[in-house]
C-alpha cells in the first residue's frame, strides 16, 4: 500500500510517500512545499503540488492532519482553507482518512504529547534510517504511517 502523507499548512506544506509492504515500511521520498505566492494565491500552488503528484505517483490513501486549534486561532483558519484547497484536488474515490496531531505523535514514537525530535527519532528508528529536511516533511511521513494504521485497524485494507 501506497500513502501520501500531507501536512497542511499555509506557508509549508508537508508531504511524504510511504510503502508499506507486509511488516516493511518504506520512506520513498518526503519534502516541504513552499508555495510561491501570498495570501489566497498560496492555496492554488498548494492545490496544484498535490494534483501534480496525485497524477505522477501511484497512491492508495491519502492521509491528512485534522486542524488543531491552539492559541493562535488564525493559524487553525489558515490551515483549514489549506486542507479545503487540498480536498478539491483529491479524486472522490480515492481513500482519505484524518488523523489527530496527537494520534500522528503516538504512532512515530508511542507518545502522544512528543515534541518534533522525539517524532523524528521515533521515525528514524521505524524507517531505519537518517531523515533530513524541514519537520513538515517529516510530520508527514508519520501522518502517512498513522493514517495507514488507522485505516488497516478499521478493517479497510490490510497490508500487501
Amino acid at each position: 500500500m501506497r500513502v501520501l502523507g500531507i501536512d497542511p499548512g499555509s506557508h509549508r506544506l508537508g508531504l511524504a510517500l510511504v510503502t508499506f509492504e507486509g511488516q516493511k515500511l518504506k520512506l520513498l521520498w518526503h519534502e516541504t512545499f513552499i508555495p510561491r505566492a501570498s495570501g489566497r494565491g498560496r492555496y492554488k500552488f498548494i492545490a496544484g503540488r498535490v494534483d501534480s503528484i496525485l497524477k505522477t505517483e501511484s497512491v492508495d490513501l491519502v492521509a491528512i492532519e485534522k486542524v488543531f486549534v491552539g492559541r493562535i486561532r488564525n493559524t487553525a483558519v489558515q490551515t483549514g482553507e489549506c486542507r479545503g484547497a487540498i480536498f478539491t484536488v483529491l479524486p472522490h474515490e480515492l481513500p482519505l482518512v484524518e488523523v489527530f496531531p496527537s494520534s500522528v505523535k503516538k504512532a512515530a514514537c508511542g507518545n502522544g504529547r512528543a515534541d518534533k525530535k522525539e517524532v523524528r527519532r521515533g521515525l528514524e528508528a521505524l524507517f531505519r534510517r537518517e531523515i533530513k529536511g524541514f519537520d513538515d516533511g517529516v510530520d508527514a511521513a508519520a501522518i502517512a504511517l498513522c493514517g495507514e494504521a488507522m485505516w488497516r485497524a478499521a478493517g479497510l485494507s490490510k497490508r500487501a
